[in-house]
């Protein structure tokens, strides 16, 4: 998994490519992101238009990092999964949890 941080405004963008499974990449996901929400970024955007496959340790991430979110009164939205994310987000309900976007400008309004 290969990770680029960037500013749009006041949101972090955090650019996502490659899959996200236990071997690769899902602790390095975490500590940017715990990183991140501890040096108080409120509104962040994970764009995951270029992985193509998360497993169930991905998901374990992303929900820690969600709730990590939620006690810094910070927001955590999805941007762009591909269809086999998205349809793994959907099985495991992480769409009710997350807001999904599939447009980048409408994503960074959101949070307004």
């Amino acid at each position: 998994m290969v990770l680029n941080i960037r500013q749009e405004g006041s949101v972090t963008v955090v650019d996502l490519s490659g899959p996200i499974t236990l071997g690769d990449g899902r602790l390095e996901l975490r500590e940017n992101l715990f990183r991140l929400l501890d040096q108080n970024h409120r509104h962040i955007l994970l764009n995951l238009e270029d992985v193509p496959h998360v497993d169930s340790s991905a998901l374990g991430e992303l929900g820690a990092s969600f709730k990590h979110a939620c006690e810094k009164n910070s927001v955590l939205k999805l941007l762009t999964p591909s269809p086999r994310v998205l349809d793994t987000l959907q099985l495991m309900k992480f769409d009710d949890l997350f807001d999904i976007h599939d447009d980048e400008r409408e994503a960074i309004a959101s949070f307004e």
